[in-house]
């Protein structure tokens, strides 16, 4: 399910790039400058960090046999899905500030 998943979000973000290009004529890229990269990268942490401590967590409850196998998979997946989350919303959080 997850691999058709990406694949099929691929597909969509490849149709409506080429949508929005043909509608728009935009023929450059849009600029990044180091503090759009900065703020990225910032991102990328705090999802590394969210993610890295929820697994620590859910390890740590399956070695102590506190949770089934099963349920620690679906929990490490939603733990994916929240450390987006976060990181997303302390990107926004980030250019709202001014950085």
């Amino acid at each position: 399910m997850i691999v058709v998943g990406v694949g099929v979000r691929i597909v969509v973000q490849a149709i409506f790039s080429v949508i929005h290009t043909k509608l728009t004529q935009e023929k450059d890229r849009p600029v990044n400058d180091e503090r759009d990269k900065l703020i990225e990268l910032k991102g990328m942490q705090i999802a590394f960090i969210t993610f890295s401590v929820g697994f620590l967590a859910l390890t740590a409850l399956l070695a102590l046999n506190m949770l089934v196998p099963y349920t620690v998979i679906l929990l490490t997946i939603a733990g994916l899905y929240l450390a987006s989350i976060v990181a997303d919303s302390v990107k926004i959080f980030l250019y709202r500030r001014g950085f």
